[in-house]
């Protein structure tokens, strides 16, 4: 009977190793390619990826395509890398992300479409990027958005109202925009917002005053 158990323990601890060991194989073939080119990574407790650091590296479309594989993988960064439209829409296929830095990349107006069904996005940064009014209202069906970096776009006051749909932003970088004292109609309803980031815009001091009183608590950078 002991002698059964013992079989019976052993069989399961096996079986445990063995589905981690396969469930990181994925993960060590990327992990090969990775390595040489200066890209950064911490794993779990089961040998998976979850954050995954490639900024300013050149990433090749081999290497994009083996994204997918990365089905643990929570944050993403490959700002300044020379990701394109096309290259975005691999980074779709990672439905578990939770945060995505796209800062200096090639990403155009409609590049922002292909991220309409990562419904656990927290993070996203288009910074220095050529969004516009039209890549809003894709942005807007990220609804579980708690910070939003929009600094350096083509974006306008206009295009802000297309946010509305995030009841849960808390931070809002418009800095470097084209955005002007009309951006007050839609930011004075993201009742969620604490930071507010307007540099270098057309923003008045009045309106920033106006927005500091709608938005009680929240900060606002100017």
């Amino acid at each position: 009977m002991v002698f059964r158990v013992c079989l019976l323990i052993q069989a399961i601890v096996l079986g445990s190793l063995v589905t981690t060991a396969h469930a990181s194989d994925d993960d060590s073939r990327v992990l090969v390619d990775l390595k040489g080119l200066g890209a950064r990574w911490e794993l779990n407790d089961r040998g998976r990826i979850t954050k995954l650091d490639l900024s300013g590296i050149h990433v090749s479309s081999a290497l994009l395509w083996k994204l997918p594989r990365l089905v643990a993988l929570r944050e993403l960064n490959v700002a300044n890398t020379g990701l394109d439209d096309a290259g975005l829409m691999l980074v779709r296929r990672l439905p578990k992300l939770q945060s995505l830095n796209l800062d200096r990349t090639k990403i155009t107006s409609t590049g922002p479409w292909s991220l309409r069904e990562l419904s656990h996005l927290r993070q996203l940064s288009l910074a220095h990027t050529q969004v516009d009014d039209r890549s809003l209202a894709a942005v807007a069906r990220l609804q579980a958005l708690r910070s939003l970096d929009l600094s350096g776009t083509h974006v306008t006051s206009y295009g802000v109202l297309q946010l509305l749909k995030l009841r849960r932003l808390e931070q809002l970088n418009l800095s470097d925009t084209q955005v002007d004292d009309g951006v007050i109609y839609g930011v004075t309803r993201l009742k969620s917002l604490k930071t507010l980031t307007l540099s270098r815009t057309h923003v008045s001091d009045l309106s920033v005053k106006q927005i500091e009183q709608a938005l009680l608590g929240a900060k606002v950078i100017r």
